[in-house]
């Protein structure tokens, strides 16, 4: 019988109040040993322009993992150090926290949600002036099968978990109608959750971080874990890059080879404003286009006069997509800053993402 959990995190408690942006340059979250708040206002990293590579930045965020990743739990100080203070947006309110109750042990998850909620239980967003930019689980125990020739690092230490957006997606580790047989094996695993919020009314607002876990006791089908390609390749240490104004484009990745046999299931593009799609590649063929959608009940806004619409949704390839050893992967982006503007923080334009998302299954 299929079970659910649900439960809530109290991640703003360090602070539990999300602050204005008149605040964010003179107050930051509470530190704790091993997990804390971010610097607010202290200024993000970079995201790069189109066409700029710089992959010294690069320690190993994009998914894939290295071909010989490091041992579980090795990494989750270089993940604490690494996300703490560094907000991608100068007016974010991050945090990094240890999950260390609240989730099933020795059980199969199928799938799982994120989402911001005020007290009442009533949904945050940018309608009430409230933007998730992201929120991310990561099983720092788990070890991560090399089945792609990432960009490296500690990427290699950690497995993604789930993960929330503005566009209120869920994530599957099934297919949705569960025909699949995989599912996300849990142990007595290490969770942390990385996550990040903009305020943009003039109020200090009390929200919670919401996690519904849909999960089968035992160990149920396949093992399944999600991980990451950008279009980006290594370029950022964000995964982001700012396209030109008023332009419509693309940017696309070089190869990731494929070292081992398997499926790819819930494929998702993952981008911020400007974004119209991403497309994953297989040696040459398009075998998923993740489009944006904007606009729709909640989604927008207005911000300094003008109205602001954001991502709503991103389409899913359900999959299975099947790829094999030898095969090349390859990411695209496209943007249209023309029609969907860049969201804007801080009296600035914020960045852009291209990262598809996705399950890979191994064959036994």
């Amino acid at each position: 019988m299929v079970l659910s959990h649900y439960q809530q995190i109290r991640s703003v408690s360090l602070p539990t109040e999300l602050v204005s942006p008149q605040k964010l340059t003179t107050e930051k979250g509470t530190d704790m040993p091993a997990e804390g708040g971010h610097m607010h206002g202290s200024a993000p990293p970079a995201p790069s322009k189109v066409g700029e590579s710089k992959g010294d930045d690069m320690p190993g965020m994009a998914g894939g993992g290295a071909e010989k990743p490091a041992a579980p739990n090795s990494g989750i100080n270089q993940i604490m150090d690494l996300l703490k203070n560094k907000p991608m947006d100068p007016n974010g309110l991050g945090l990094v926290k240890r999950l260390s109750t609240g989730f099933c042990k020795d059980c199969t998850v199928l799938s799982g949600k994120v989402d911001v909620v005020f007290p009442n239980g009533t949904k945050a967003g940018i309608n009430n002036g409230v933007y998730l930019h992201h929120a991310v689980t990561m099983d720092m125990t788990k070890a991560v099968p090399t089945f792609v020739k990432g960009c490296g690092g500690i990427a290699g230490s950690f497995s993604p978990f789930i993960g929330g957006a503005v566009d209120g997606f869920t994530q599957y580790f099934t297919t949705e109608d569960g025909a699949y047989d995989s599912g996300f094996h849990l142990d007595q695993d290490t969770l942390v959750m990385q996550a990040e919020m903009v305020n943009y009314n003039k109020e200090p607002q009390e929200i919670y971080v919401q996690m519904d876990v849909e999960y089968m006791p035992d160990k149920v089908g396949n093992d399944a874990m999600q991980f990451t390609l950008a279009a980006t390749e290594c370029s950022s240490l964000t995964q982001s890059f700012r396209p030109p104004k008023n332009a419509v484009g693309e940017i696309k990745s070089a190869d990731y080879p494929i070292t081992a046999d398997g499926d790819f299931i819930a494929a998702r593009g993952h981008m911020h404003d400007s974004g119209t799609y991403v497309s994953m590649s297989i040696n040459g063929n398009v075998v998923c286009q993740s489009n944006a959608t904007y606009g729709g009940a909640g989604s927008s806004t207005i911000v300094d006069g003008k109205e602001w619409q954001t991502i709503t949704k991103m389409s899913t390839c359900a999959g299975p997509i099947p790829v094999k050893k030898g095969d090349n992967v390859v990411i695209a982006a496209g943007y249209d800053t023309e029609k969907h503007p860049a969201r804007e923080s801080n009296g600035e334009e914020q960045e852009s993402m291209g990262i598809m998302t996705f399950v890979y299954v191994g064959k036994k």
